[in-house]
């Protein structure tokens, strides 16, 4: 606004602000969901201005753009309070405004929270999913069961993976038996949503209904058309691993590491520490010895922190020091 034009950073450089918001947020999702794509809107030679006569190419093309994609277009104004702190409104197609005030002028932490509200109002599945993954379980849960009944169809299936995610995250029998009932409404509204069988799987799993495991992975065989099929290879990693096809399961954990920034899909190293587990059972222990003691351990991931225990409980016994696995498995 007039008001605070000479006070704050250009309207190009405060939009390039929220941008970068959501693109830390975007980068930061671990979700199988599948990523929309977010771009600079500074691009193409378009501008702010509108000039008084003619029309660019860049103007041309947004116009085009505007009309006929299916981009999510972003306003706002950033004016200055009574008070003489900043106000930030932030709005779109979908995007309800809102006005985030700060009277102490924290230019940053305004693009925070409206490119979070941004971001959850327009990809509420991700936001979901966003939650979930950094471990803020009950923001996510409370999340996707206001957001369910007003969501597209499209991202109801995200929205109860990431509740169910949630669920099992804060652990617990009970947890896990809400979680399956979720997991396999995703599947009956998307049944080509490979994430919500593996889940199921991986829930079923942890039941200890290994029969289960096997049927909902034939199931998703022959709903992607056989294997390999239409479903990742990484969806099959509780089957391959209930029928003990080992080097299966291996080979898929290293693929979604390879192809995740060497993280994988999990959030932390749980997916590199569920390959030396593997490794263990398949008695290669040079290998398995190598990956925990090259493995990055968060000691306080109380996750993480079970699982390099379990890893050297099995290698501990695999070479005979019964005494140290015991250890290790208290």
């Amino acid at each position: 606004a007039p008001n605070i034009v000479t006070q704050v950073p250009s309207g190009k450089i405060v939009a390039a602000g929220l941008l970068d918001v959501l693109t830390q947020i975007q980068a930061a999702n671990r979700s199988s969901a599948e990523h929309r794509a977010l771009s600079n809107a500074w691009t193409n030679d378009i501008t702010i201005e509108v000039p008084e006569t003619g029309i660019s190419i860049g103007q041309l093309e947004r116009m085009l753009k505007t009309r006929f994609g299916h981009d999510q277009h972003i306003d706002g104004d950033l004016v200055q309070t009574e008070k003489g702190g900043l106000a930030l409104t932030v709005r779109g197609p979908g995007i309800l405004p809102k006005t985030f005030t700060d009277e102490g002028r924290n230019l940053e932490k305004l693009l925070t929270e409206a490119g979070e509200y941004v971001y959850r109002q327009s990809q509420p599945g991700l936001w979901a999913a966003y939650l979930a993954s950094n471990d803020r379980n009950d923001e996510a849960i409370r999340f996707a069961q206001t957001a369910y009944a007003t969501a597209n169809p499209s991202e109801r299936p995200y929205l109860l993976n990431a509740w169910g995610n949630s669920l099992l995250n804060k652990g617990g029998e009970e947890a896990m038996r809400e979680a399956l009932t979720l997991f396999r409404e995703t599947v009956r509204l998307k049944p080509d949503y490979w994430v919500g069988y593996a889940n199921i799987a991986y829930t079923l799993a942890g039941l200890g209904d290994e029969e289960g495991v096997v049927r909902v992975g034939e199931q998703m065989m022959k709903a992607a058309g056989g294997r390999p099929g239409r479903a990742s290879e990484f969806m099959y990693q509780n089957y391959d691993q209930a029928v003990w096809d080992l080097p299966a399961a291996r080979a898929e954990s290293i693929a979604d590491m390879e192809s995740h920034g060497g993280i994988g899909t999990n959030t932390g190293g749980v997916e590199n520490l569920s390959v030396a587990q593997i490794e263990v059972q398949m008695h290669d222990v040079e290998a398995a010895a190598l990956r925990l003691k090259t493995a990055l351990v968060d000691e306080n991931n109380l996750l993480e922190a079970a699982q390099v225990a379990l890893d050297r409980a099995l290698l501990a016994d695999e070479v005979g020091n019964l005494q140290a696995a015991a250890n290790e498995w208290d």
